[in-house]
């Protein structure tokens, strides 16, 4: 996933893109079925599960790097 070029435009990435198809692929797996399904998982999570989703090189709100 990595080795595909990031479409999104660089002002308004917040994270890498293969974090945003590992997260649902995992909210899927704990169940989700529904689009509304996993935005709630997703939003829900604590921070134990978001430090295992692979975010380097992501950024913060204020454009810098995390």
């Amino acid at each position: 996933m990595e080795v595909i070029d990031d479409p999104r435009d660089p002002r308004g990435r917040r994270y890498r893109l293969v974090s945003v198809p590992t997260t649902v692929v995992c909210a899927v797996l704990a169940g989700a079925c529904a689009f509304a399904a996993v935005t709630d998982r997703v939003r829900f999570q604590g921070r134990s599960v978001w430090a295992r989703v692979p975010r380097s090189g992501a950024r913060r709100d204020d454009g810098v790097a995390a």
